[in-house]
């Protein structure tokens, strides 16, 4: 007889099926983090255009009408 335990013969055994599935559910977890937190770390373009803009207009770089107009057309 080539093999002493049927069981095992020419398949996988639990543990390996086991180990198999905790592989793959490790490697889709660190897919959505990276997803996640490529996300978090590009943020708003939107708000961090009105804040410079805001920012360029409180260091007199713009003037009041300007800032007005420009903040209307990022809002858009």
């Amino acid at each position: 007889m080539m093999y002493d335990n049927w069981d095992h013969a020419g398949g996988t055994d639990a543990l390996g099926v086991v180990f198999m599935l905790l592989i793959m559910a490790l490697i889709i977890t660190v897919i959505v983090v990276l997803v996640r937190y490529s996300n978090r770390v590009g943020g708003d373009k939107k708000e961090d255009v009105i804040a410079i803009l805001e920012k360029r207009f409180a260091n007199g770089e713009i003037d009041k009408k300007e800032f007005e107009e420009k903040r209307k057309i990022l809002s858009e």
